[in-house]
């Protein structure tokens, strides 16, 4: 991992990665299987792949079978310089990890009297330019790092188990998130992944049911229930490794295509920036930009798309094809 070539190149004409959060305000609904199967399908699609784990339990790195000495806690208190803490994971793959040292994190940002929520993006402004996609995997409930961490990206995927108090996890979910797109204007929940399916039980098809028709489009091809991808989280490797073939494997590759090919909002450089806790914002709709630029963001989302499709030409993913 190097730092930017030329120091003098402004934020406005640096490639910005597309920053996801994976989260829900409940457990045990696959958010750090998500967050790593989805990190580590970009990363086999040829993409430049940061995964962020902002839990102290660090089970990223335990999915992975890394064990950092440094994370994303030594980064934001300053104890050592950002590229200096990450590990690569796989190929295309870097991990920044989590850990019990995010407890100490959560006082020191209780004690900022200026903007304690944009700690978190003040420290990983440097990965911003240096990779294609950063996943942030998240721990449950509403505590100051998960508040940072939607503060650092522009779209959200929330996993949700076929569970009665997982789909109010989820509506209570929406309600905070609205709070964060008061003040990150570019915040999206972008995709609901129902999680744990099982055709076997009928409990499954009613929820899923419910989930459709109150999300509808942002609804993802489901992941079935697999003992394949629960064992997973024992043997440090993934699915995509451990069970190439199996159901497992489809379902995180259709929801890699899904990420791939959607394209991202419809955010430029220039109009990325950061909203205070007074509510001011130097954001630029889109709606007010000239018609060339307006064509010209456009046509660049379309290339991108485009390239998205391109990579599963390779014979590492074809199998997304048959999603």
């Amino acid at each position: 991992m190097t730092t930017p070539q030329n120091a003098n190149v402004t934020k406005s004409q640096q490639h910005l990665a597309r920053r996801i959060a994976v989260s829900l305000l409940k457990g045990g609904v696959a958010k750090t299987g998500t967050s790593v199967h989805l990190a580590h399908g970009l990363a086999l699609a040829g993409k430049k792949v940061l995964l962020v784990d902002t839990d102290v339990q660090s089970q990223c790195g335990e999915m992975l079978g890394c064990k950092p000495i440094n994370g994303l806690a030594q980064v934001m208190c300053g104890l050592v310089k950002p590229f200096e803490a990450l590990i690569q994971a796989r190929d295309n793959l870097w991990l920044l990890s989590g850990g019990n040292d995010l407890a100490g994190v959560k006082m020191e940002i209780a004690r900022r009297e200026l903007a304690p929520e944009a700690v978190m993006s003040e420290a990983l402004e440097p990965f911003y330019s240096e990779f294609d996609y950063i996943i942030f995997d998240t721990a449950p409930g509403w505590d100051s790092l998960l508040v940072n961490a939607l503060y650092c990206v522009n779209e959200v995927m929330a996993p949700v188990s076929m569970e009665p108090m997982a789909l109010s996890g989820l509506k209570n979910f929406e309600d905070r998130l609205s709070i964060i797109q008061r003040y990150n204007n570019n915040l999206l929940l972008r995709w609901v992944v129902p999680t744990f399916v099982d055709r076997r039980v009928k409990k499954s098809a009613v929820i899923l049911r419910k989930l459709i028709q109150q999300y509808g489009p942002k609804i993802t091809p489901p992941v079935m229930y697999s003992a394949r991808l629960s064992e997973t989280t024992a043997t440090g490797k993934t699915i995509f490794e451990t069970d190439p073939n199996g159901t497992g494997t489809t379902d995180y590759q259709r929801l890699t295509k899904r990420v791939l090919t959607e394209l991202p909002p419809l955010v430029t450089p220039e109009e990325e920036t950061f909203s205070g806790s007074d509510g001011n914002t130097g954001h630029t709709p889109l709606r007010s930009l000239s018609g060339s630029k307006r064509h010209g963001l456009r046509k660049r989302l379309k290339q991108r798309q485009e390239e998205a499709e391109d990579d599963f030409g390779g014979p590492k993913l074809t199998a997304m094809h048959r999603g």
